[in-house]
């Protein structure tokens, strides 16, 4: 099955790869390059894809295609990406209308916080 047809059938796990495989590619970078601790290389990095993949679903918003499941919106914030919804959310004023995605991605964001304060570096 080509890439092309696995994306339209399969487009959570579709866009859940990308997302993986980008952050940690992108943290290895972090890390390598500009020594940076683990967990802020892939806080750095998961922040970094989650932003371009909310830009990517608001894009495509407009026209009829591919976009970025919700489903995967909400895993990429829970592995980290808080930060970066709530600020995709407000910048480019995509899913401002859906109130439990700000409630949601808030309380994440407060829960990773105290996470990251009680056994980050």
């Amino acid at each position: 099955m080509g890439l092309r047809r696995y994306s339209r059938t399969h487009p959570k796990a579709y866009f859940a790869i990308i997302f993986i495989t980008s952050s940690i590619t992108l943290q290895i970078l972090c890390v390598t390059k500009f020594s940076l601790a683990a967990m802020e290389a892939w806080l750095t990095a998961t922040n970094i894809v989650a932003f371009l993949l909310w830009s990517y679903d608001k894009w495509r918003a407009g026209k009829k295609g591919l976009r970025v499941p919700e489903l995967v919106l909400h895993f990429m914030a829970a592995c980290g990406a808080s930060p970066a919804s709530l600020v995709s959310m407000s910048v480019l004023r995509h899913k401002t209308s859906k109130r439990r995605f700000g409630v949601l991605y808030t309380v994440m964001l407060l829960l990773q916080g105290a996470l990251f304060l009680r056994f980050g570096s």
